[in-house]
């Protein structure tokens, strides 16, 4: 949780991803619940604001995995392109290129600072600003 509360303070915003990260296509209702509201509760508390974008573990989510994160006040998000580790950018719009509107997914691992530099520049090339989610996709009605 401290790693979190460094980045918040940081300006970022802290979102849900499940507590487990199964695939949430293969839970029975009781776990996806736990998974996905209770992960959202626990949030809350840590770090002072309920979240209210959802990504789903592998992208993996149903019909039931939607109602699910709307009924916890949650919208599911998908993502458009990763920047792993190591190589370069991986899309599926099938251009090997950022578009405007892209969703770029990158997880907290010890190369991240390298992915965000990596991911800015491949930005800057393509004469893109990189922008919030949040300021973009907004909580079920």
């Amino acid at each position: 949780a401290q790693y979190f509360r460094r980045l918040q303070a940081a300006g970022a915003v802290i979102e849900n991803h499940t507590l487990t990260h199964p695939d949430l296509r293969r839970v029975g209702d009781r776990q996806l619940r736990r998974e996905v509201c209770t992960a959202a509760a626990r949030e809350k508390k840590l770090f002072g604001r309920a979240p209210t974008l959802f990504r789903a573990p592998y992208g993996s989510y149903d019909d039931r995995v939607l109602r699910m994160a709307r009924s916890c006040g949650m919208t599911t998000v998908g993502w458009d392109a990763v920047m792993p580790e190591r190589g370069g950018l991986e899309t599926w719009n099938g251009h090997g290129r950022l578009n405007p509107g892209d969703v770029v997914l990158l997880h907290f691992v010890p190369g991240l600072v390298d992915q965000l530099r990596r991911v800015l520049a491949e930005a800057e090339r393509r004469h893109l600003k990189v922008a919030q989610l949040e300021d973009y996709v907004h909580p079920p009605r």
